[in-house]
């Protein structure tokens, strides 16, 4: 995907920025050119060609993005139980980096946290997950951080009662 200077990208460990300018550096005697990408906090350099230009892609469009409300409603899948084994499948996870997995992400740890005590790496990854969603959500929908918040919990309410009715469901299937 090529990107052009002003597009809104969104990085999969820095979420929204801006490409501000293309550039072209020497390092190790071999010229690259770079997306040089501002966000809040920082400023990147992005190889145009290479591993690393998978780690930018554009924002979901304003209706697409409305489809992904159904994942964040829809009963969380179990993590696994093991921390360490959580720990190295959410790191997975959030290297995909698409919108959609961090709402698969997020609605899976806020399901956990109904049953079980979040650890430090579980709030971490969930705290990193919704920052990024939100982020871009704002961006999408053209609405405040207050109301992208407020939309998310709304639909991981509705999540937490689709997994109660799912439940009540197999202890009690119909006659």
């Amino acid at each position: 995907m090529t990107f052009q200077v002003g597009d809104k990208v969104v990085h999969r460990s820095f979420g929204q920025g801006e490409v501000v300018q293309l550039d072209e550096k020497e390092l190790g005697g071999k010229s690259q050119h770079y997306y040089v990408v501002e966000f809040p906090q920082l400023t990147l350099w992005v190889p145009v060609n290479g591993a690393e230009q998978g780690s930018l892609r554009l924002p979901v469009e304003r209706r697409e993005f409305k489809k992904l409300y159904e994942v964040l409603r829809s009963p969380g899948e179990e993590l696994v139980e093991d921390r360490f084994q959580r720990q190295v499948q959410l790191s997975e996870r959030m290297r995909e980096g698409s919108t959609e997995e961090l709402c698969r992400i997020i609605r899976d740890i806020s399901a956990r946290s109904v049953e079980h005590k979040l650890n430090e790496n579980d709030l971490s990854v969930l705290r990193h997950a919704q920052s990024l969603l939100l982020d871009e959500w704002q961006f999408s929908q053209g609405i405040s951080l207050e109301e992208s918040r407020l939309q998310l919990e709304n639909l991981l309410q509705e999540s937490r009662e689709a997994a109660q009715l799912a439940q009540l469901a197999q202890e009690d299937p119909p006659a």
